[in-house]
């Protein structure tokens, strides 16, 4: 076709313009270029109905092919009518497929911050912290997120990327085609963004018992971006590119929101000083950290960073947002700021986690310490403590194990409020030990060690008292021991860790039993 196109225009060129004849040869050329461009029309529809019967399951073999014809006919018809009515005819064959009629119809679940969800709703440091997936929203959009790719990776066999066919290129074609499903996205989009402007912090929490802000239409929002991320990974990245689609303008709106208020809840936590406030926050050491900070707002720190570190894919967006945002945005300058607010909040959060490990290292050591002030009564008195006579809640080692289950109930209120939250975060998914809690376990477990095997050798007097009190006083340090060691075994299940077996063959060898 391209000879023949080549030869109408030789024939008709002034170097032939003296023989009569040629102009009759070139009618007759066109006349066969006409039918030969039409039997490539008909065959064309034949072979796109075939390649789209398949669902996007096409061989490469038909799709090269039918991206050599439609560069044929583009060659032919110089982008004309014909060629334009063979991209509709390709635009209508992908929207009539059942999939994307499902989905074009269906009706768009609405979401709602108090919608009743798997977890109602996001509490810091409580056991109902949001998991990926608990919004129903959510399964709408990986459905709405995997067609677009579908369609995106059908043109991508057909058309070129870049300069595409008739100046028609692979993602502006999966725009014609899914743009029902286009806007449908950006609707949900819109309609989390409302939800997440809705998010206020108070100007000062005093106490942990004053409400905590409700971030699951934050959380939801970040899912939404997450999962589109992850099911449409090349159509969605350059979607968010296309300035004319509300979808750009959805994303970046609910990426800057975030960052918003990531900097608010820093700035709350003693992580930003007053004079940053104008550049959207910076880093502090540790030690700039007020360490008054009320535990409401730690608390806050803590649970919301814990919830972010979800999405890290979200915030790898930043490079492929307008710069536009950066200049119109002094106070919140998104793309040099988000990612490093966000490195400072998981610093924080590291922080933080060893401050409490310390803390509870500190709590068990005394179980030790506190024993060994049976250490300075004499032996008469210490038989008299531990007598069947006594009422046993009155016994020096009754209040200390009271005393000691306070502590650790107010430890666990602490940071977690909750035993299930704090398992949540000890644990991933497939019920292995998170890494960064396994180099505080072998603290916490170094620690055992040595209350085990060096605190209680303070008992000096275990030479001086006769088989049966030993019993019972084993008895009274293994029942102790139990109250808090048992507990850190079913949270932590830490590598190598004593059993209670093991400390009572130690408690035995101490006591010389």
């Amino acid at each position: 076709m391209k000879e023949g196109i080549e030869l109408v225009q030789y024939f008709e060129s002034s170097e032939l313009s003296y023989f009569k004849e040629a102009y009759g040869l070139s009618e007759q050329v066109k006349e066969a270029l006409r039918v030969a461009v039409g039997e490539c029309q008909m065959y064309m529809e034949g072979n796109l109905k075939k390649l789209l019967d398949t669902s996007g399951t096409s061989s490469k073999k038909q799709a090269k092919r039918v991206r050599e014809l439609l560069t044929v006919l583009d060659n032919a018809t110089g982008g004309g009518e014909e060629f334009k009515r063979l991209l509709k005819t390709y635009v209508d064959a992908r929207r009539s497929g059942p999939r994307f009629k499902s989905l074009s119809s269906s009706e768009p679940v609405t979401f709602s911050s108090t919608e009743s969800t798997t977890r109602s709703s996001f509490t810091v440091g409580g056991a109902q912290a949001y998991e990926r997936g608990d919004h129903p929203i959510l399964a709408q959009v990986v459905e709405l997120g995997r067609a677009i790719e579908d369609e995106y990776a059908i043109a991508l066999q057909i058309f070129d990327s870049d300069e595409g066919i008739g100046g028609y290129s692979a993602l502006s074609i999966s725009v014609k085609v899914a743009e029902k499903l286009i806007i449908k996205l950006s609707q949900i989009l819109q309609a989390v963004d409302q939800e997440i402007a809705s998010i206020t912090l108070p100007q000062v929490q005093k106490s942990s018992e004053e409400a905590s802000p409700n971030f699951m239409p934050l959380l939801i929002s970040l899912d939404i971006l997450e999962s589109l991320y992850e099911c449409a990974p090349k159509s969605f990245m350059q979607l968010i590119k296309v300035k004319e689609l509300p979808l750009k303008k959805g994303t970046e709106s609910i990426l800057v929101k975030t960052q918003q208020i990531l900097y608010m809840v820093g700035k709350r936590c003693g992580m930003l000083n007053e004079e940053e406030e104008e550049s959207g926050g910076a880093e502090q050491s540790m030690d700039e950290v007020d360490i008054q900070t009320p535990m409401a707002q730690v608390s806050l720190l803590v649970g919301l960073a814990g919830e972010v570190a979800q999405f890290p894919k979200t915030f790898r967006m930043v490079e492929f947002i307008n710069r536009s945002v950066k200049e119109s945005s002094k106070r919140f300058n998104f793309n040099d700021r988000l990612v490093e607010i966000v490195q400072v909040i998981e610093a924080k959060r590291e922080a933080f986690k060893k401050k409490y490990a310390l803390k509870f290292q500190f709590i068990i050591k005394n179980y030790g310490y506190m024993y060994s002030r049976l250490e300075s009564q004499k032996t008469q008195a210490l038989l008299g403590l531990i007598t069947k006579d006594q009422d046993p809640s009155e016994t020096l080692v009754a209040q200390l194990r009271q005393s000691l289950d306070f502590h650790i109930d107010q430890f666990s209120q602490f940071v977690w409020k909750d035993p299930r939250s704090l398992l949540k975060k000890m644990f991933n998914k497939n019920g292995a030990l998170v890494p960064e809690f396994k180099e505080i376990g072998a603290e916490v477990n170094a620690k055992m060690d040595v209350i085990v095997r060096k605190e209680f050798k303070r008992y000096a007097i275990a030479d001086e008292i006769g088989p049966g009190v030993k019993l019972m006083l084993k008895e009274q340090m293994i029942k102790c021991i139990s109250g808090l060691y048992g507990r850190y075994l079913k949270a932590c299940k830490p590598e190598g860790a004593y059993s209670m077996e093991d400390i009572e063959i130690s408690v035995d060898k101490l006591l010389k039993l």
